[in-house]
């Protein structure tokens, strides 16, 4: 449960006072998106497709995942980098989260990004452990 705390307070998240508001969805449950039409979805909306084609790990829906890493929601990319381990089998799934170290976006996505690299067995544990409580 600290873990969570600590996470909540990196993103300055407070679960009590943040209201949680879906004004502006208009994607159903079920309803399928193609890497397409995915960026023109609400923020709450992309969210919803990562983690139901990320929790799927549909090698069919990596493109989507894809995207998800470059869209302008920290949030959306956090729900990609969270459930790409599920695209392990994919072969440009390494290539891709590598990618995000050569292009300097891997502090910016902390702590999801070591989570992903510890997930996809690219990092060891006590390097998680490392980039998680870096010391000052």
């Amino acid at each position: 449960m600290k873990f969570l705390k600590k996470i909540a307070r990196i993103l300055g998240i407070n679960e009590k006072t943040s209201p949680r508001n879906y004004e502006g969805s208009i994607l159903t449950s079920n309803e399928k998106v193609s890497q397409e039409t995915f960026p023109g979805l609400h923020e709450h909306d992309r969210i919803r497709v990562i983690m139901r084609v990320g929790d799927s790990g549909n090698l069919q829906d990596f493109d989507i995942i894809v995207s998800a890493l470059s869209d302008s929601s920290k949030a959306v990319k956090f729900a990609a980098l969270k459930r790409i381990h599920n695209f392990a089998e994919h072969p440009n799934t390494i290539q891709l989260v590598q990618s995000l170290e050569s292009q300097n976006k891997q502090k910016e996505l902390e702590p999801y990004y070591s989570m992903a690299l510890f997930r996809l067995s690219l990092i060891s544990e006590t390097e998680l452990n490392n980039a998680l409580n870096p010391k000052n």
